[in-house]
């Protein structure tokens, strides 16, 4: 499809390899833009400031729900030990998810690899898993059913973007032309996985396989993965207009929709949402960053008042 291979050339004249770099610490991720040597911090660094009041019940009922697993083996004597165990509970359940959101990504980044260099859909995503753990295969097929679900023509994979004019950085997850189908054409559903597809474009976003006479309505989409328990988060907004305005700024290339793709991690299952205004998020994510950068900015921001001598008139 040469708009496809027009649109990924623009970008890497724009972006070549090693124009962003990651340059992250044990406590931060940022990027660097390696002709100004300029620092940034990561998107979702920035909107993770913000105060989520549900993670703080959440956190709470861990703790509660590790105390009723071992309330029966609680001692005067190991009392102290539970309770700290208790307070940190919540933080092995973050690390366990991060790590598998992790793995999620590396195997759907070696997957979209491979489909753009080979140019056809690669036949199972589960080689690409990297450790054995049910909730990588249950993702992977979650991922497979999307895939089936909206065709996908990718174009860039976990490309790192950075906003010289916002100051941040960050990865995307996948820049695609995400194909509705609108004709099943001569195979059927289940024909088209057979077919050595060979589309051209009719109209402006149209597509159709010469080989089987699939139809699809495309649009150039930005999608977000996501392995969380919930799509809930208004700050998944925030982070994907983020991610649209670096590469608009670095390429040129505006995105027409913006998804983000929860694939559960405990059985074959997905949910799709889209940002319903990219203009208004990117403007709650400057916002954000405005706070973020006060926060971190090394200043004090609270002085003690200096005491003065309390007369007392007798």
């Amino acid at each position: 499809m040469d708009k496809v291979a027009i649109i990924r050339k623009k970008i890497q004249n724009a972006v070549p390899e090693g124009l962003i770099v990651p340059r992250h610490t044990a406590y931060a991720h940022f990027y660097e833009h390696t002709p100004t040597r300029q620092k940034f911090p990561s998107v979702t660094g920035i909107t993770g400031i913000m105060s989520s009041p549900h993670l703080k019940q959440w956190a709470v009922n861990e703790g509660i729900r590790y105390i009723e697993r071992v309330w029966d083996t609680i001692t005067p004597e190991n009392r102290e030990e539970h309770f700290k165990v208790a307070q940190l509970a919540h933080t092995d359940t973050l690390r366990e998810a991060g790590d598998i959101g992790t793995l999620t990504h590396d195997s759907l980044e070696a997957y979209i690899n491979e489909w753009i260099d080979k140019g056809n859909r690669p036949d199972d995503i589960k080689k690409f898993i990297k450790l054995d753990d049910s909730r990588l295969y249950a993702t992977a097929r979650s991922a497979t059913l999307f895939f089936n679900d909206f065709y996908l023509i990718p174009i860039v994979s976990e490309m790192k973007v950075v906003s010289l004019k916002h100051g941040y950085g960050g990865t995307l997850d996948c820049l695609a032309y995400v194909g509705k189908v609108i004709n099943e054409g001569n195979g059927g559903r289940t024909g088209f996985e057979k077919c050595n597809h060979h589309w051209g474009v009719s109209g402006r976003l149209n597509a159709e396989c010469m080989h089987c006479g699939r139809k699809l309505k495309l649009t150039l989409t930005l999608l977000d993965w996501k392995s969380s328990n919930s799509l809930e988060h208004d700050e998944y907004a925030e982070q994907l207009s983020a991610y649209s305005q670096a590469l608009y700024e670095l390429t040129g290339v505006r995105p027409r929709d913006h998804w983000i793709v929860r694939l559960d991690k405990y059985k074959a299952r997905y949910e799709v949402v889209r940002v319903t205004d990219r203009v208004k998020a990117f403007k709650a994510f400057i916002h954000t960053k405005k706070k973020f950068d006060w926060m971190t900015d090394g200043v004090s921001k609270l002085y003690p008042v200096v005491e003065k001598e309390v007369i007392s008139i007798v």
